[in-house]
């Protein structure tokens, strides 16, 4: 069992008594000087924590008063108005005449050339008789001279195929030889009775039909050592009238887009071509084949200069710009960015260098708000009393939006120097 002590043990008296003063003095001094120190520490705490909340009050209090601010943004209730006037663009101008609505021009001039191929579309039938030489025998006995008119027909052994001599055959009589019978020949050439490719044989044998039933049937005959060929009957393409003028109006289009897409990058900056202010100087647009060949293609090539007559966006938007003014009450404004611009040429471009423009302006109005006084009408309100009073004094406003700086603000500043009111 351990011994418990409600004072302090013997042996620890001892040591009391045993210790020095001064070493008791030492430790009694240090205990102070930490309990100093521990209370310094605590007392620099507190005042960091006083200076740091002032500190920060002091910048919450300087943001609030001096730097707060509000931006009040307003979309207005629009109305698009249409407006239809005429401009002129003249090379020979020098500035922009605003009075009589007259812009300066400027003509621009590309070459563009370009050539293609083109699918023929007519439809022909092409028929060739197959032709090739014959040698025609008279054996007859007793020899006896023999004359055939042209176009005597022979009957081919092979494929029973008709062809015709192609002029007047006269054979002599056939001759005997140590009693035996030496035929008399002539080679003459043989024309089929039709075209197409059942005519193109190859060596045969021929008979005379115009001698059946006669002696002559067996005696007189044909025979050729070489193929006849060349027939031929088939379906084939050929150039059309059509065809030629549908591919040069064709390559003619493709061409002037070239040549306008030349004249737009010549253009400086901010300057465009007038719809239908560029003119052709100079076509050259052809075929090489003509219309009947028998190809299933053909090819065509042209050359085009053409002239276009530019001016300055900026000079129409100002035109534009100026006309509307003069043609709204002095109540409206207008939403510049979202001006609308559309024109095209009354006429082609003249010898006198000028063109007349049709001109169409659309742009959005909106009645006029004030936006000095609307901020002094505001100031020192919160957010749904300006709303309010905005919503019930201009009802021109279609909607608010709201930016208030420091988010933590409620109100409008007193200052209008912080308050501003923006149109959207």
């Amino acid at each position: 069992m351990k011994k418990i002590f409600d004072i302090l043990p013997p042996n620890k008296i001892k040591e009391l008594i045993k210790q020095p003063f001064s070493e008791k003095f030492s430790q009694k001094k240090d205990a102070k000087k930490n309990l100093s120190v521990n209370r310094q520490g605590n007392l620099f705490f507190k005042k960091l924590i006083i200076f740091g909340s002032i500190f920060c009050l002091a910048i919450f209090f300087t943001i609030t008063y001096f730097y707060s601010s509000l931006v009040v943004y307003l979309n207005p209730k629009m109305e698009n108005l249409i407006f239809k006037t005429e401009a002129e663009v003249n090379i020979s101008q020098l500035f922009l005449d605003l009075e009589n609505k007259v812009i300066p021009g400027t003509l621009f001039e590309a070459e563009e050339a370009k050539q293609g191929k083109y699918i023929s579309t007519g439809k022909d039938f092409i028929e060739k008789r197959a032709q090739g030489m014959i040698r025609v025998y008279n054996s007859h006995n007793p020899p006896t001279p023999i004359s055939l008119v042209v176009n005597t027909r022979f009957l081919s052994a092979e494929k029973g195929k008709v062809f015709l001599a192609t002029e007047k055959i006269y054979l002599p009589p056939a001759k005997k030889e140590k009693g035996k019978i030496a035929p008399s020949f002539k080679d003459v050439a043989a024309l089929a009775q039709e075209g197409g490719e059942d005519y193109n044989i190859n060596p045969s044998k021929f008979s005379v039909p115009g001698f059946t039933g006669t002696p002559f049937y067996y005696t007189v005959w044909a025979e050729s050592f070489a193929p006849i060929e060349g027939g031929l009957k088939k379906e084939v393409k050929v150039i059309s009238e059509q065809d030629l003028e549908k591919a040069k109006e064709q390559l003619k289009k493709e061409i002037e887009d070239l040549v306008r897409n030349s004249l737009k990058k010549q253009l400086p900056e901010d300057f465009v071509l007038a719809k239908g202010g560029d003119f052709i100087k100079d076509s050259q647009v052809f075929c090489l084949e003509k219309a009947g060949e028998q190809k299933p293609e053909f090819s065509c090539q042209g050359k085009i200069k053409m002239a276009g007559l530019g001016f300055k966006h900026f000079d129409l938007k100002n035109l534009a710009l100026d006309f509307i003014q003069a043609n709204i009450l002095s109540s409206k404004k207008f939403d510049i960015q979202n001006l609308l611009l559309e024109y095209f040429s009354q006429e082609l471009f003249n010898d006198e260098g000028k063109i007349k423009l049709n001109l169409k302006i659309e742009i959005p109005v909106y009645d006029e708000i004030s936006e000095k006084i609307m901020a002094s009408e505001i100031k020192g309100k919160t957010e749904t009393e300006i709303k309010e009073y905005i919503l019930g004094t201009y009802p021109q406003v279609e909607k608010i939006e709201f930016k208030f700086w420091p988010f933590w603000i409620k109100k409008a500043p007193e200052s209008l120097e912080k308050i501003r009111v923006e149109i959207r």
